[in-house]
């Protein structure tokens, strides 16, 4: 998806995952409006949910890099993209990154979680 896009427009894959984000920014409330806490919490799920495209481009890439560099083993910072889990909560966290974890087990490496949104993913 990330890929496709990227072709399309003529941008790198690193370059797409910046417009992307930036995009997610055009959405937020204007300076000096408070927004109702519906309008809040329909905000937060809609930037949530545009993080899950994101935060897989980001683990391929990077699982990528490291076959690259022949390691066998790696650390993703998701909470470096997504927040920390206690900030954002666990279930929001979660919900974010799940798609990128369930796709490397899916693949058949094996990841553990070791905390504050770190995870080591082992080939």
């Amino acid at each position: 998806m990330i890929e496709t896009a990227a072709v399309n427009s003529g941008r790198s894959m690193n370059a797409e995952i910046v417009h992307r984000l930036e995009g997610s920014f055009d959405e937020a409330p204007n300076p000096g409006e408070l927004l109702s806490a519906e309008e809040a919490k329909k905000k937060m799920k809609q930037a949530q949910e545009g993080m899950k495209g994101t935060i897989l481009a980001l683990t391929i890439d990077a699982i990528n890099k490291s076959i690259i560099k022949g390691q066998s083993e790696i650390e993703l910072n998701f909470s470096a993209v997504a927040g920390n889990p206690e900030t954002v909560g666990e279930d929001s966290f979660f919900s974010m990154v799940s798609p990128a974890l369930n796709a490397l087990e899916d693949k058949g490496y094996n990841v553990e979680d070791i905390g504050e949104g770190h995870f080591i993913v082992r080939i």
